[in-house]
């Protein structure tokens, strides 16, 4: 017989920043980045931009400069439904930033897209 379990523990003393050292540590490059959203924000039902690598009418499939599919309508149906993907995105980028000043990982062009969406994550969160 096989007994699988798992044990809840905190961890205490850990450095200040140890998380998102580890966090940066495994999304280490923007190829990395780009599939943990793409998990992310695949989740949101039947017809995502996951399902195909061409578009069909009506999908909007902007290359975001390195020849990745465009964010857009996934981001687009996460406001939608305020399911809280967008609120981890955000959580993410935070969490990316290096205190050591380096570049992030997280592309520019996400960056620029990411500053549209973020005043109106703050619009909703404030309505509930």
């Amino acid at each position: 017989m096989e007994l699988t379990f798992t044990l809840g523990a905190r961890l205490v003393g850990v450095p200040e920043g140890r998380d998102a050292a580890v966090l940066r540590a495994h999304i280490a490059n923007v190829g990395n980045f780009l599939r943990y959203l793409s998990l992310l924000l695949g989740t949101l039902g039947e017809g995502s931009f996951l399902e195909s690598d061409t578009g069909g009418e009506g999908q909007w499939l902007r290359s975001l400069g390195d020849g990745t599919t465009s964010l857009l309508e996934p981001m687009v149906r996460a406001l939608n439904l305020e399911s809280g993907e967008l609120d981890e995105i955000g959580r993410l980028i935070e969490r990316l930033d290096d205190p050591a000043g380096n570049e992030t990982i997280v592309p520019k062009d996400f960056l620029a897209l990411w500053k549209s969406f973020e005043p109106l994550i703050t619009r909703k969160r404030g309505r509930r």
